[in-house]
This record gives structure tokens, sequence and C-alpha cells, in this order.
């Protein structure tokens, strides 16, 4: 396996951090995408892409414009922006076939991303996913815009968000797609990937409840995760 530690520009000229762990497999490479706020080390995405090499599938985790070690704003990495961050990192590599494994926010934009470029496409792993997207502009109103500390978001960034219902575009796919959710989620509840999986016409979806999982995966069921996960992708890849 080749590891490339590497910054590629996005259309924006910020700098992105990425990791690509190439282990020459002719199978769609895998691109984790962390959740608003967070980063590519974020443990259970990161888990994947450490592990997932080994077991075949090629992987590339990144930081969005705005977190991490990349550049930019945390406020202006809207759904949009991200779209573009993950154009250019497709771009620069030119993939032809990617999975994208989508973490809690990131899930609606990988899903965007689908809509967009479903050619480019080949399967879904949506982890803590949010089906009532409108919750979060809701509450993030009634918080003042507070996403986290001194971190706020504005309205701006909240009508760019509503732009993209999860529903409405996995109503719309009939690639493998499987949803990976806590059964103990106290943020986004079970309930919204059980919403997703009815929602969607795919002949190839799973429902993957992890048992004792919260919202942020404890050591145990993040290996239960990998362990679901890597089945889901030997089955349909």
């Amino acid at each position: 396996m080749e590891i490339k530690n590497l910054i590629i520009k996005n259309s924006f000229d910020e700098s992105l951090s990425c990791v690509f762990r190439d282990c020459g497999s002719s199978k769609p490479v895998v691109i984790t995408l962390h959740a608003l706020s967070g980063k590519k080390e974020n443990r259970s995405i990161h888990l994947l892409a450490e592990n997932l090499p080994n077991n075949g599938f090629s992987t590339l985790e990144f930081d969005f414009s705005g977190h991490g070690e990349s550049e930019g704003n945390i406020i202006e990495s809207t759904i949009t922006k991200q779209l573009f961050d993950l154009k250019s990192i497709i771009n620069y590599f030119k993939f032809k076939k990617v999975i994208f494994v989508g973490n809690s926010f990131s899930v609606i934009t990988a899903l965007a991303f689908t809509k967009l470029h479903s050619s480019l496409v080949s399967g879904l792993i949506l982890i803590s996913g949010r089906a009532d997207y409108l919750k979060f502009c809701d509450n993030t109103r009634k918080d003042n815009y507070k996403l986290f500390g001194n971190t706020f978001l504005n309205e701006e960034y909240l009508v760019d968000y509503m732009k993209y219902d999860p529903l409405e575009v996995i109503n719309n796919l009939n690639i493998p797609i499987a949803l990976v959710h806590g059964v103990l989620d106290e943020v986004i509840p079970f309930s919204d990937a059980k919403k997703l999986f009815n929602t969607c016409p795919s002949l190839s979806k799973e429902l993957i409840p992890i048992k004792n999982g919260a919202h942020r995966f404890d050591d145990e069921s993040r290996l239960d995760m990998f362990d679901k996960v890597l089945t889901f992708l030997k089955k349909n890849f």
C-alpha cells in the first residue's frame, strides 16, 4: 500500500489536506467525509480509511475547507461549497468511480453529490444521517445560530443547507446503499435511518443498526461498524 499526504487546491484557491491510501485495487475508491466541525482523523471514519486498504479498497480522507488542516472558514463551508471541494479532489485524482462514506452532516453532502454526478458514484455508506434535515435548521436558529463553543453559523448557511433534501435525493437512487446508525443515537434518532431506508428504492440497500451505538461510537460499536461496513463492501463490490 502506498500512502500519499497531499495538499490540493479547491476552486477557491484554498488548500485541502488529503491522505490517499492506494492499495492498487481496481475497485471504486472509498472517500470518507467527516461531520460538520469535524476532521479527517475523526475516529469512526478514520478507522475505515486506515483499514479498508488492507481489505482491497483504496481510500481517500480529507478535511473540508474550514476544517482540520485545510484552509478556509467553517461558516463558509456550506453544502454547496463542500460539493466544490469534492469535485476538485475527484478531478485532481481523476477517479472514475467512488464510494462515499458520509458521516452525520456530510451524509447530505454525499447524497447531493450523487444526485449531481451520478455516473461517478458506485455506492454510498451513510453513517448517522439525518432524514428530518429541517430540524437541524430549527434547532440552530433557536440556539441563536450557535454550533459549538464560540463557533456560530448564520442564516445564509442554513438557507443553503435547506436546498438539499436527503429524502428527495435518496428516493431516486438505485445503487448499493448502507444506512449505518447507532440504535442509541442521542443526536439523530435511529428512526431517521429507518425513514431514509424506507424511502430508498434501491434493490441493494441495507439498514445496519449498531447495537448500543450512540451518535459518536465508542470503541466497541466502532469495531462493530467497521465489520459490518466491510461485509457490505465485499458483498457489493
